[in-house]
């Protein structure tokens, strides 16, 4: 099993720029306030929740299968009292998620 992360400088830059974003402006924010190519090789979804849904990840999933992308990024900017953020993995059609927080 492969134990190294996908595009993780890419995605780290990404997420750090989503906990900027979160430290000067806060919780709540709609989710089209803010949006990214993404290195055009990372699907980034933003939600303003209350938490995350299995909803949300399936939404992801779905958009990496269209776009044939193996790396998504579920960001949540309405969740308190930190920014939460999941790593969703195209791995044959199932879906592997990490919290960040």
């Amino acid at each position: 099993m492969n134990t190294e992360l996908l595009f993780k400088e890419e995605s780290y830059k990404i997420i750090g720029v989503c906990f900027e974003v979160y430290r000067e402006k806060g919780c709540g924010f709609l989710e089209r306030f803010i949006r990214s190519a993404c290195f055009d090789k990372i699907i980034l979804e933003l939600k303003a929740a209350k938490e995350l849904a299995d909803e949300h990840r399936a939404q992801v999933q779905n958009y990496l299968k269209a776009a044939g992308y193996q790396l998504g990024l579920l960001v949540n900017f309405g969740h308190y009292p930190k920014v939460e953020i999941e790593r969703i993995v195209n791995t044959r059609g199932r879906y592997d998620h990490g919290k960040r927080e």
